[in-house]
C-alpha cells in the first residue's frame, strides 16, 4: 500500500481515467511535498492499459500520511458564488456554526480578469490561480437549490456535495487515504465494495461506532452524483428532454469523483464561455512520460499564450503552442546543466496528445446547461523531432510560422471558420494530430489556392492578413519524412523540381508582393487548382507543366528583350529532369509538393517582404 509506484487503470476509454490519474498525482504531491524544501519528483507514465504514478526519489511511508492528516488539504477551495439574492455560507450540520471556508467570487474574478488589460490601474488585483477551472466548476458543478440543505446553503450539485462531505469528515482522512492507496497499489479494476469497506469503516480500533457527517439525511457519505464536466458520458447529450448536470442512474463513488475534480487542476484547460463563443471546448492533456513539475511549468506558460474563439483553430493552437512551450522548457532545462541531453527534443516524448470534448450551451441563462456533442482525440505532432539542441530555435521558429499561418486562414473577417476555410483548417488539424505527410500535402495544395484568394481579398481590404510559407520551413518539416518507400527529400532536392517550383513562385506569390507599377509579368491565377486536377495522372501533370513552362519561358524571354524585369528561364534539360520524377514517384505527391514550394517564399524573398511591409506600415503611420 505504501510504495513508490501506483497504477491507475484505463476503463472508460475517455478522459475520466486521465483525470483520476492527475488527481491521484496531485494528492500524492500534497502529501509528500507540502512541507519539504526539496521537492520529490513525481513521474506520470502511460503504460497502455494503465497509467503509472511514480515517486522517483521517495517511497511513501505511514509517517507521510500521519503528518499530512494533522492538517489535511482537500486540494481545491470551496467555490462560494454570490447570487443576486445572496447565498448563505454553509453551516456545520451538528453545531450549526458557519463553516470557515476559502471562497471565490466568480463575478469578481471575471472583473479582475477584464481589468488586467488596463495598464493604468495601479491597484490591479491578481486573478486567482486556476480561475479558469473554477469558472468551469461554476458552470458545470454548482446548482442553486430552491431551499437550503442541512448544511445551510442553497448551493447544491456534485462539486459542492463532494467537497462538503470530505471537508466535514477530515478527521477520518487517514482511512480515506489508505483506501485510495490500497486501490491503486496494483493495476486492479476498481472494487467498490472493498474500497468503501476500507474508506468508511463502521467501527474504530476500539470497536466504537464511527459517525460520518453528511450534508443531508438522504445523502450517503460514500456516494455522490455524476457530473458531465469530469464524466462526459454521464450526460445523454443534446437530444435529452431534460438536460441536467448528471444523467446516469446510480451514484458514483465520492472519492473517485473527488480525484477527477482534483485532476482538473493539473491536466485540463478550455476555450469558450465568452460572448464570442458561448460553447465550451474542454481539453485534457494525455501524458506519455512527463514529470508533474514539468507539466505544471509548461501548462502555465502555455495558458498565458493560448486563446482562440473558434473550435478548429483551438485544436490547432493547442497542439502548436503546447509543443512550442515543451521545446522551450526542455531547452531551458538543458541550458541549466553542463551536459547535453540526447533525443529529447520532441513533444511526443512527453505527451501523447489531448482528449477533447465539445459542450454545446443549450441554456444560456443561469444556471447554464450544456450537452456534449463531440468526443475526440488529438495526437501531439511527432514530426517535430531532433536530438540536436541547436535545432530547437529553428523548430520554435517553424511553430511560430505555423501559428501565424493558422491565424491568417479565415472564411471572412467576421467569421473565421466559415466556407472553404473550414476545409483547409481541417486538413491542417489532421496533419498536426496524425503527423501523416499525406495530410500536410492535402493542406498545401489547398493552401496554394487559398493564398491567391487571400491576396485578392487583401487588395480589397487591408485588414485581410496574408501569410506564406518559407521554403526553409518546408525543408525542415519534410526533411526526415517518408511516404511509402521513399523520402520526400528525394523529390525536393531534384534540380528540375526546384526550377519548376521557382517558375511557379515567380508567376504567383512573388508577383503578389510586387507593387502593380513594378510588375513586369502577368500573375498566373488558377495554378494551384490546375496542379490539384492534373496531378491525378502523370501524363496530365507532365503535359500541364510542359505547357506552363513554355508560356513562362516565352514571357520571360520577351520581357528580357525589352529589358523589363528579370527571372530565370527553365532550361530543357532541367525540365526533362523534372519529368524523370513522374516516372519514379506518384504524380499526386509531386504535384502537391510543387504547390507547397511554388507558393512559398525563399528566405531572402520573405525578408524583403517583411522589410517592405514594415516600411509601408511606417509610412501609413506618418501620414496619419
Amino acid at each position: 500500500m505504501y510504495q513508490r509506484k501506483y497504477y491507475i487503470n484505463k476503463g472508460s476509454g475517455f478522459y475520466q481515467d486521465t483525470l483520476i490519474m492527475y488527481g491521484f498525482a496531485r494528492l500524492v504531491d500534497m502529501i509528500v511535498n507540502s512541507n519539504r524544501n526539496e521537492k520529490n519528483e513525481i513521474l506520470l507514465k502511460d503504460k497502455g492499459l494503465y497509467y503509472e504514478v511514480i515517486l522517483e526519489e521517495h517511497t511513501l511511508v505511514e509517517e507521510d500520511i500521519d503528518n499530512f492528516c494533522r492538517n489535511p488539504q482537500i486540494g481545491f477551495d470551496y467555490i462560494f458564488q454570490e447570487s443576486k439574492k445572496g447565498t448563505k455560507m454553509p453551516i456545520h450540520p451538528k453545531t450549526k456554526n458557519l463553516l470557515k471556508l476559502n471562497t471565490i467570487d466568480i463575478q469578481k474574478e471575471w472583473a479582475k480578469l477584464k481589468d488586467k488589460s488596463n495598464d493604468n490601474s495601479e491597484k490591479k488585483q491578481t486573478v486567482t490561480p486556476d480561475f479558469s477551472i473554477y469558472a468551469l466548476f461554476s458552470h458545470f458543478s454548482i446548482e442553486f437549490l430552491s431551499k437550503q440543505h442541512e448544511a445551510g446553503s442553497t448551493q447544491g450539485g456534485m462539486f459542492t456535495r463532494t467537497f462538503l462531505q470530505i471537508f466535514l469528515n477530515q478527521d477520518k482522512f487517514k482511512n480515506f487515504l489508505n483506501a485510495i492507496f490500497q486501490q491503486f497499489s496494483k493495476p486492479n479494476i476498481f472494487d467498490e465494495v472493498e474500497f468503501n469497506k476500507n474508506a468508511f469503516p463502521k467501527k474504530d480500533t476500539d470497536n466504537n461506532t464511527i459517525e460520518y457527517l453528511k450534508i443531508g439525511k438522504s445523502h450517503k457519505i460514500e456516494e455522490t452524483t455524476h457530473n458531465q464536466l469530469i464524466s462526459p458520458p454521464s450526460s445523454k447529450g443534446i437530444n435529452s428532454n431534460k438536460p441536467r448536470l448528471g444523467e446516469l442512474s446510480g451514484n458514483p463513488n465520492t472519492f473517485i469523483e473527488y480525484l477527477k475534480l482534483l485532476g482538473c487542476f493539473e491536466g485540463m484547460f478550455n476555450i469558450g464561455g465568452s460572448s464570442d463563443f458561448e460553447d465550451h471546448r474542454i481539453y485534457v492533456i494525455a501524458p506519455k512520460e512527463i514529470h508533474l513539475s514539468m507539466l505544471r511549468v509548461v501548462k502555465k506558460a502555455f495558458k498565458k499564450t493560448f486563446f482562440s474563439g473558434s473550435t478548429i483553430k483551438g485544436d490547432i493552437f493547442s497542439e502548436l503552442m503546447f509543443s512550442k512551450e515543451l521545446l522551450q522548457h526542455v531547452k531551458e532545462v538543458e541550458n541549466s546543466f553542463s551536459f547535453s541531453f540526447e533525443d529529447i527534443y520532441s513533444p511526443s516524448n512527453y505527451i501523447n496528445g489531448f482528449h477533447v470534448c465539445h459542450y454545446m450551451t443549450i441554456k444560456k441563462s443561469p444556471p447554464k446547461k450544456h450537452a456534449p456533442i463531440n468526443l475526440a482525440y488529438l495526437g501531439i505532432p511527432s514530426f517535430i523531432n531532433t536530438n540536436n539542441g541547436k535545432d530547437v530555435d529553428k523548430w520554435i521558429s517553424i511553430l511560430n510560422d505555423l501559428i501565424s499561418i493558422s491565424r491568417s486562414i479565415k472564411g471572412s473577417l467576421k467569421n473565421e471558420e466559415s466556407g472553404d476555410a473550414i476545409t483547409g483548417l481541417n486538413k491542417l488539424r489532421n496533419f498536426l494530430s496524425t503527423s501523416k505527410i499525406e495530410s500536410f500535402l492535402d493542406f498545401q495544395i489547398w493552401y496554394g489556392a487559398y493564398l491567391m484568394f487571400a491576396f485578392n481579398k487583401k487588395n480589397q481590404d487591408r485588414q485581410w492578413f496574408v501569410k506564406t510559407f518559407k521554403t526553409d520551413t518546408l525543408n525542415k518539416i519534410f526533411n526526415n519524412m517518408s511516404i511509402k518507400d521513399f523520402k520526400i527529400s528525394e523529390i525536393t532536392s531534384n534540380e528540375g523540381f526546384q526550377k519548376v517550383a521557382y517558375a511557379i513562385r515567380k508567376s504567383t506569390v512573388t508577383l503578389q508582393y510586387t507593387p502593380k507599377e513594378q510588375r513586369h509579368f502577368e500573375i498566373r491565377y488558377g495554378v494551384a487548382q490546375s496542379l490539384q486536377n492534373k496531378s491525378k495522372s502523370a501524363p496530365d501533370l507532365a503535359a500541364y507543366i510542359g505547357e506552363f513552362i513554355g508560356l513562362y519561358n516565352s514571357e520571360t524571354a520577351r520581357k528580357a528583350e525589352l529589358s523589363k524585369g528579370y527571372r530565370k528561364i527553365v532550361r530543357e534539360d532541367e525540365l526533362n529532369e523534372f519529368y524523370t520524377l513522374l516516372d519514379n514517384y506518384p504524380s499526386k505527391v509531386v504535384g502537391a509538393l510543387l504547390a507547397s514550394y511554388g507558393f512559398a517564399l525563399e528566405e531572402k524573398e520573405a525578408e524583403e517582404v517583411e522589410s517592405k511591409k514594415g516600411n509601408n506600415e511606417s509610412n501609413e503611420n506618418n501620414n496619419q
